[in-house]
């Protein structure tokens, strides 16, 4: 994979996959020599930050737009006038965050996204990070006998246990500033625990403790015995690249191979971002 970038600097940040891009102001008009590089640096690292963009709204949908179609959320409503746009806020009362667990974005959905692209306008004091896990490297570290079993493999996907009726963040609206829009359908899907990437051929692990319900066409209790065995191994530390904001820097994500954690570590303070998502296609 290409490593000769002549239009950016790219500084890998510390860990398995990230990198920060410097010489690019995103609120440029950008030509496509200087784009293919950002996109080549995204496939080889996964995660990157850009620092010190403030862009307008439509400044990140354009951005968003030049790696494909743009996503409306099922489920939480979008900036007025901007569809595509949607508001991460937690506000100094609050108990929740967005995201405050390790997970991959919307896996419920057939087709879950492929990025998405998060800025934030303002941080708190202290706190705050994200932690971003690379499965390509969680399943590299598997045995050759785990990864023939989870082979063919399939998870269901669902998305009650965070917004149905019961679902988490449903039970919890008195605790965060998310807007929900009233959506009754629950959506149900499978997906292999093993994807590849349909850009770089790589395979990682696609598992998800927010919407994984079991393991297909095996008993619930060695299904659940796995999954706690998979939670338990993508979570270590020596998958993590942890990315620490400030105002105005910019991260986007690979969410077919990082899973991510917004840290719940500022309680008390104010943290706010605007995201885009970018639809993605149907894991194999």
């Amino acid at each position: 994979m290409k490593t000769n970038y002549k239009l950016i600097q790219i500084k890998p940040l510390i860990g398995p996959h990230g990198a920060e891009i410097g010489e690019v102001n995103l609120q440029d008009e950008m030509s496509d020599a200087t784009f293919a590089e950002i996109h080549q640096a995204f496939l080889q690292y996964k995660i990157i930050v850009f620092r010190n963009q403030d862009i307008d709204y439509q400044k990140h949908i354009d951005f968003g737009k030049r790696f494909g179609k743009l996503f409306v959320h099922p489920f939480v409503a979008p900036i007025q006038k901007y569809p595509e746009l949607i508001r991460l806020l937690k506000k100094p009362n609050d108990l929740i965050n967005n995201g405050g667990a390790l997970h991959f974005d919307l896996t419920f959905l057939e087709e879950p996204p492929k990025a998405s692209i998060l800025r934030l306008i303002d941080v708190p004091e202290t706190g705050g990070d994200t932690i971003f896990n690379c499965m390509y490297s969680a399943y590299d570290a598997l045995s050759a006998s785990m990864k023939k079993y989870l082979e063919g493999l399939r998870g269901l996907h669902t998305s009650a246990q965070l917004f149905g009726p019961t679902g988490f963040y449903r039970n919890n609206k008195s605790k965060t500033s998310m807007i929900q829009i009233p959506n009754k359908k629950e959506y149900i899907t499978t997906h292999p625990l093993v994807r590849t990437n349909p850009e770089t051929g790589r395979k990682g692990l696609f598992i998800n403790p927010m919407y994984v319900e079991k393991i297909m066409d095996v008993p619930i209790r060695e299904g659940n015995h796995i999954l706690e065995f998979l939670y338990n191994h993508c979570a270590k530390a020596e998958f993590s690249t942890r990315v620490s904001w400030k105002k105005d820097t910019i991260t986007m994500w690979d969410n077919r191979s990082a899973m991510h954690h917004a840290i719940n570590d500022y309680q008390g303070q104010h943290r706010e971002g605007i995201r885009i998502t970018i639809e993605g296609t149907r894991p194999y």
